[in-house]
This record gives structure tokens, C-alpha cells and sequence, in this order.
């Protein structure tokens, strides 16, 4: 336990840190002063490795493995650099509500038996950190906002490369995801984030965005995904369900199996009139690049509504329409990013 603001540094001989092996304790390494620095540290098992309770801490080039969770920062303005955390049996690194404006930069976080990183805090940022071969998704945000994840390398993870839900004003630029199991970036119930120059190949599905419904009161989105390179995905380039109000503008589309596809749910309910005229999946596409398109026209870009009609709160009727959205202005050539 460090409970005064000092610096602990390991002296590095012939490669090898110093350990400090946490077998049968709950927290390995317990920070409970402002102010501290931990570096050049081999911190092994416990049921937490690191654990920051204060601010201003600086944790670099250390090595956290075999940790029920690698790291937990429960606070603030703390910087996480150069470090390695592997092979936890949960989370590798989790900034744990109400954790803000800390540092997440060039650390390694691979094999972890959860997600790699999750952040559930406000107005953190991660960068160029390496996310590989994760149980969970590469990145998670959660409940947070005005977070910035930029330049991030998350691949073979078992989930999502980055997954955002239940966001607002999240930043998510010039990361690199590819061979993830699920997407290269999922959107769950997240409004004003922007994506953009981001790659996504090899993925299941490039991008995911979804919404779900409060009953069959619409969640509207109103994201902004543009300038991203979204190729060779094995199932879907971008994927919409049950959202709306987003904006896809400027972005490759190359050879996925299938380039873009949405689906939606609409109800027509003789006791709210009102909501009329709706606009199913209605989504804004503008001069994307489609590897299936080489035409001076409108992109067509397939999907399907599901249609329920009540009438006198009875249950009337159900159908499944096949339904278009389109790019109006369909870019000729793939941009350069």
C-alpha cells in the first residue's frame, strides 16, 4: 500500500524487473496518496494488480499479469503509459466510475480473460495503445462522455475491436481494427459521437450501429461516420439496426460481402396519429465510395422494415417490407486516407 506521494521505482538488471507478486492478497499493488509514481515494477496475481484510489498517480512500464483484473483506477488525472497487462482473469484495465481525465497511452493489453480496457468514466482519453487476443471487446466505453480514442491498434479480439454503448460525445478517430470476432467498432445507444478515419477490415462487420426500443418510443442516434476505410468484412460493411438520424458521409465501402444493410421496426398505432408522417431507417448517406456501384446515379442501399399496425390498442397487423435508402451523391473512386 502507498499512502504517501512518492516515487517507486524498479531498477532494471539484465532485463528483469523486480516483483512484487500479489498471491493470496486481494490488491498487489494499493495506491491511496496522490501524486504517486509506480514504475519498472513485475506486479503478478492478486485479485486486483494495480489499484489507483487517488489522483495524479503515474503508472509506467510495468508489467501486470495473472490478475483476476489488471489494473482498476477508480479516480482522476492519472497517466497510464508503456505498461503491459496480460492474461488477467477478467478486465486488463478498468477506469471504474467516476474515473476522469486520465491518460490511457501505449500500453499493451493482450490475452485478458475480459475486455481488454473499459471506460466508464468521463473525459478520459486512450491512445496508441495495442489491444490483442482479448476474451471481451479490444476497448469498451460505457456510460461515459466526451471521451477521445484515437490511433489504437485492436485486432483478434474475441468481441468487438471498440464498443461504445449508452454514449454521448465520444470521439473515435484514426484507429486501426481488424480480424476482431464481432465488429470492428459497435455503437449502442449512443448520440453526438463521431467515427472517422478509422480502418476496418477483416472484421465480422466493419461498424454496428444499434439501437433498441424504450417500449416503441424511438432512441434517435444523430452520429457522424465519415472517412472511414471499411473493407473486406466477412459479413457486413456497416449495419444498422433500429437507428436513425445518423450521418454516413465520405467513406470506402470496398468489397465487404455485403457493403451496407439496416433494419427497423416501425409501429402505426391509431392512438398516436400524431407521430405521423414517420420515416423508417431514415439515415443520411453522402458521396461514399461502393466497390458495387460505378454509377453517375443514386446508390441504392438495401434493407428491411417491419411493420406493426394497431388499431384500438388490438394488434391488427405485421409485415416485413423490404425497403432503400440511398446515396444520392455515390463517390467514383476510393479516397485517399
Amino acid at each position: 500500500m502507498i499512502d504517501k506521494s512518492i516515487s517507486l521505482i524498479g531498477i532494471v538488471e539484465n532485463g528483469e524487473k523486480p516483483v512484487i507478486d500479489g498471491i493470496g492478497n486481494e490488491t498487489s499493488v494499493s495506491i491511496e496518496a496522490s501524486n504517486v509514481t509506480l514504475k519498472n515494477f513485475d506486479v503478478r496475481r492478486g485479485e486486483i494488480g494495480i489499484e489507483i484510489n487517488s489522483n495524479f498517480a503515474t503508472i509506467e512500464n510495468n508489467s501486470v499479469e495473472y490478475a483476476g483484473r489488471g489494473m482498476v483506477i477508480h479516480s482522476s488525472y492519472n497517466s497510464i503509459k508503456e505498461n503491459t497487462v496480460r492474461k488477467s482473469e477478467g478486465i486488463g484495465i478498468f477506469m471504474e466510475n467516476p474515473s476522469c481525465h486520465n491518460l490511457l497511452i501505449s500500453n499493451l493489453v493482450m490475452q485478458n480473460g475480459g475486455d481488454g480496457t473499459r471506460i466508464d468514466g468521463n473525459n478520459n482519453i486512450a491512445l496508441y495503445n495495442n489491444l490483442t487476443k482479448n476474451d471481451g471487446d479490444g476497448i469498451l466505453i460505457w456510460y461515459a462522455n466526451n471521451c477521445t480514442i484515437s490511433f489504437n491498434h485492436a485486432y483478434r479480439n474475441h468481441g468487438n475491436g471498440i464498443d461504445i454503448d449508452e454514449c454521448k460525445n465520444i470521439t473515435v478517430k484514426n484507429n486501426t481494427l481488424h480480424d476482431n470476432s464481432v465488429a470492428g467498432i459497435q455503437m449502442m445507444d449512443c448520440y453526438h459521437c463521431v467515427v472517422e478515419e478509422n480502418e476496418m477490415y477483416r472484421n465480422q462487420g466493419g461498424i454496428m450501429v444499434q439501437s433498441s426500443y424504450g417500449g416503441y418510443k424511438i432512441h434517435k442516434q444523430y452520429n457522424t461516420i465519415r472517412k472511414n476505410n471499411i473493407s473486406y468484412n466477412k459479413d457486413v460493411g456497416i449495419y444498422i439496426e433500429y437507428s436513425i438520424m445518423n450521418i454516413f458521409e465520405e467513406n470506402n465501402l470496398i468489397h465487404n460481402k455485403m457493403n451496407a444493410w439496416f433494419f427497423y421496426e416501425s409501429l402505426i398505432d391509431t392512438d398516436h396519429w400524431q407521430d405521423f408522417p414517420f420515416h423508417p431507417c431514415h439515415n443520411t448517406w453522402y458521396a461514399n465510395y461502393w466497390s458495387d456501384w460505378g454509377f453517375h446515379a443514386p446508390k441504392p442501399i438495401k434493407g428491411m422494415v417491419r411493420v406493426f399496425i394497431f388499431i384500438f390498442d388490438r394488434w391488427a397487423f405485421y409485415s416485413q417490407i423490404p425497403h432503400l435508402n440511398f446515396d444520392f451523391h455515390p463517390a467514383m473512386k476510393p479516397y485517399k486516407m
